[in-house]
């Protein structure tokens, strides 16, 4: 207690309570609860990077974008949302560099191997939306993957990689809506 002096008509002193210094009381731990996927399997870390690294997304070519995935019974989906705004006008030769670039990441690890599909993968189905509607999408087996030439020898000696436009023609199944 601090006592004050109050010099008026003479002196009086007040009391005063002094502030107790507030000793806040620890916190309880509360666990957050996970989501767990239990119908369907999750990608390896590994294929997950493949996926993310490999869309059309990534950048600031689509600034509000987003890629999703799921594997369930050996198929592979993945959704390349590519938002409602892009840097420049969308046109079918996005769709199919979209389509490759996954394709040869998840299929072809390394320019020296055939294809190889991931473990637990059958198919890759890949579909791009913009601005809420389809605009393109692809799909691949793995018997199909393994029977594109994704690499192969020049007469030089050279590797050379299949083109994007012949390796299009080359999927199970495809469409182009832009």
């Amino acid at each position: 207690m601090i006592a004050v002096s109050i010099a008026a008509c003479g002196s009086a002193q007040v009391p005063v309570a002094t502030p107790s210094p507030t000793v806040p009381e620890p916190t309880r731990f509360v666990p957050t609860p996970t989501m767990r996927r239990t119908t369907t399997q999750t990608l390896s870390p590994a294929l997950q990077r493949v996926v993310e690294d490999n869309g059309l997304t990534p950048g600031l070519d689509f600034p509000d974008g987003k890629v999703s995935d799921s594997l369930s019974g050996g198929v592979l989906r993945i959704l390349e949302d590519l938002g409602s705004r892009s840097k420049y006008p969308l046109n079918a030769g996005d769709i199919h560099f979209g389509c490759f670039l996954e394709f040869e990441a998840i299929y072809v690890p390394s320019p020296r191997l055939t294809a190889i599909a991931p473990h637990g993968v059958k198919e890759v189905d890949i579909r791009f939306t913009f601005g809420s509607r389809t605009v393109g999408s692809c799909r691949l087996t793995s018997k199909t993957a393994a029977s594109i030439p994704w690499f192969t020898k020049t007469s030089t000696g050279m590797e050379a990689g299949i083109d994007m436009d012949d390796a299009w023609k080359l999927y199970d199944s495809t469409s182009v809506e832009v």
